[in-house]
C-alpha cells in the first residue's frame, strides 16, 4: 500500500442542528503524523495477514446478528441511506476549522477519523474516544512521571487507542466492531425513530402489565432499541401467542411473572429484570438437538435448509 505522507486526521464533537458532529482538524506535529500513519499500516497488514489465511471472514451486515471475533461485517454505501448520508456530511479536511483547545472542549469529543489515500483512492478510518480517554481538569489531579518524579500535566489531553472500529474504502464501510459502527454512524437514531411503532405493535399483541415503564425504559437504552428493530424485522411477531410464551417461560424458568388484569393474562415487566420481556419477545432461547442443552443467544442468523449438507 503507498499512502500519501501524512495522514488527515478530524475530530468530531458535539451533534449540531442538523443532526450531524461539528468536525475539527487536528493539527499533528511530525512526528504523530508519522505515528498515526502507522497505526494505519499495521492495522490494514494484520487484517490483510488474517484473511489471506482465512482467519477473518467477511459477511453483510445484519442488525440483528452480533459477528464472532473472526467476522467482519460490510455495507455498500449506495444501498444504505443512513450511512451515505452521515459520510457526506464529513468535510473535506482543509476545509474544517482546526481545533483549538482554547475555544472548543475535549469533554465534547466523541470520535476521530484517519484519512489516507491508497493511490488516489481515500481510506477513511474510524474509532470513538472512551470516556475515560479524554483527559480533562475535570477528572481530578492529573500527572505525569519521569523516572522518581511527577510533575502535573497542565493541559488537557486526549488518548487516541490504536486499532480501528470502521473502515470505509471503495464504495464500502468495513465494520470491525458493530456496536462502535452503529455509535458512530448514529443507528441509534435511526433505531428510535421505528421503535414506538414497533413497541404499539407489541402492545397490541402481547398483553403487557405496566406497559408504559417497559416503553419508557425500552426508549431510553440504546441496546434496547436495537432489540426492537430485531424484533420488528422478525416474521414471527404477529403470530405470538401467550400460550406460547408462557410455555417458553416456564421451560426456561424466565424471571417473567405473568399477572391477570380485568380478566386478561399479562406478562409482568419487572424493573429487577429489565432485560427478560424483550429477550422472550426476541425469541433467544433455543434448544440444541445435537446435545438437547438449552441456551440463551444474544444473536442468531436464520438458515435456511434447503442447501444443508446430507448424511447417510
Amino acid at each position: 500500500m503507498s499512502t500519501k505522507s501524512r495522514p488527515d486526521v478530524l475530530l468530531a464533537g458535539k451533534q449540531q442542528a442538523d443532526g450531524f458532529p461539528a468536525y475539527y482538524l487536528a493539527q499533528l506535529s511530525m512526528s504523530l503524523a508519522t505515528e498515526f500513519k502507522g497505526t494505519v499500516l499495521e492495522f490494514l497488514a494484520e487484517k490483510k495477514d488474517l484473511y489471506e489465511i482465512r482467519e477473518l471472514v467477511l459477511i453483510p451486515y445484519e442488525a440483528q446478528y452480533t459477528p464472532e471475533s473472526h467476522e467482519v461485517t460490510w455495507v455498500k454505501i449506495s444501498e444504505h441511506e443512513e450511512v451515505r448520508r452521515f459520510l457526506e456530511g464529513i468535510p473535506d479536511p482543509t476545509e474544517a476549522d482546526v481545533f483549538d483547545s482554547s475555544e472548543d472542549s475535549l469533554g465534547e469529543l466523541n470520535f476521530f477519523s484517519v484519512s489516507v489515500f491508497d493511490g488516489n483512492k481515500l481510506i477513511q478510518f474510524f474509532r470513538s474516544f472512551s470516556p475515560t480517554k479524554r483527559l480533562v481538569s475535570k477528572q481530578g489531579i492529573l500527572a505525569k512521571v519521569q523516572g522518581r518524579r511527577f510533575d502535573k500535566i497542565e493541559e488537557a489531553s486526549l488518548v487516541f487507542e490504536r486499532g480501528y472500529q470502521v473502515a470505509v474504502f471503495d464504495g464500502f464501510v468495513f465494520i470491525f466492531k458493530q456496536s462502535g459502527f452503529e455509535r458512530l454512524f448514529q443507528f441509534y437514531a435511526e433505531l428510535a425513530s421505528g421503535a414506538g411503532e414497533t413497541l404499539a405493535q407489541i402492545q397490541d399483541i402481547v398483553p403487557i402489565a405496566n406497559f408504559d415503564e417497559f416503553r419508557v425504559d425500552a426508549m431510553g437504552h440504546p441496546y434496547k432499541l436495537r432489540k426492537l428493530r430485531n424484533i420488528s424485522q422478525s416474521t414471527y411477531l404477529s403470530a405470538l401467542q401467550m400460550r406460547k410464551l408462557k410455555e417458553t417461560i416456564r421451560e426456561y424458568a424466565l424471571p417473567i411473572d405473568v399477572v391477570e388484569e380485568g380478566g386478561v393474562e399479562k406478562l409482568r415487566y419487572d424493573r429487577d429484570h429489565p432485560w427478560a420481556i424483550l429477550q422472550l419477545l426476541e425469541d433467544q432461547f433455543v434448544k440444541s438437538p445435537t446435545t438437547g442443552k438449552k441456551y440463551a443467544a444474544n444473536s442468531k442468523r436464520e438458515i435456511s435448509t434447503s442447501s444443508a449438507g446430507r448424511t447417510s
